[in-house]
């Protein structure tokens, strides 16, 4: 096999661990720890995931073929648009129950 060969059917999968993505940037922008506290993680949070740029990365490495984030979409409606804009498959995540 030529290896230009394999590099044409390479086909991209992108899976989003949204939750944490997006509390890596909350702690990036409000400092350490600013994600965690309860009255800033269970609310409804606001947009810093630049969606299309993420996509449009994956998909310099090839055609996409698998899209999905998974999170709580509770939390995370405010992305809704822009992700389903980009072709990404919402999978809801439910909390871990309180014998977690």
């Amino acid at each position: 096999m030529n290896p230009s060969d394999n590099e044409e059917n390479r086909s991209v999968a992108l899976y989003w661990d949204f939750e944490n993505l997006h509390a890596g940037l909350v702690e990036a922008k409000y400092g350490e720890c600013a994600y965690t506290k309860p009255d800033n993680r269970f609310k409804p949070q606001e947009p810093l995931i630049d969606v299309q740029a993420l996509v449009e990365l994956g998909a310099s490495f090839g055609p996409v073929a698998i899209n999905r984030a998974y999170g709580n979409w509770q939390y995370f409606g405010r992305y809704r648009d822009a992700l389903l804009q980009s072709a990404v498959e919402l999978i809801q995540l439910f909390p871990p129950g309180a014998s977690a």
